[in-house]
């Protein structure tokens, strides 16, 4: 059972990296903006997203495009909610 929940994780997780990549890609967030954001803290965070400075959208990219590598390469991720989470981003 372990090892078909491990590949349906895998399954849908591949399925997003080409989304996050395409939303990052069609807003031109740099590789170096990625990287402020991904080591900003929530208090930086809201003040990007209430300036204007970063979107919703965006985060959810970011953040996605992460736990989708990093996550599933650490084993820290058994589900995700990727497609809820670009929905109401939007």
């Amino acid at each position: 059972m372990r090892k078909d929940t491990i590949t349906q994780r895998d399954q849908s997780l591949q399925k997003y990296l080409p989304v996050f990549a395409s939303i990052l890609d069609e807003n031109k967030v740099s590789a170096k903006k990625i990287t402020n954001i991904i080591n900003a803290d929530v208090p930086t965070l809201v003040k990007l997203l209430n300036s204007g400075e970063v979107t919703s959208l965006e985060l959810v990219a970011i953040f996605g495009q992460r736990a989708a590598t990093i996550g599933k390469r650490l084993c820290c991720i058994t589900e995700d909610n990727f497609e809820f989470a670009l929905r109401k981003s939007k």
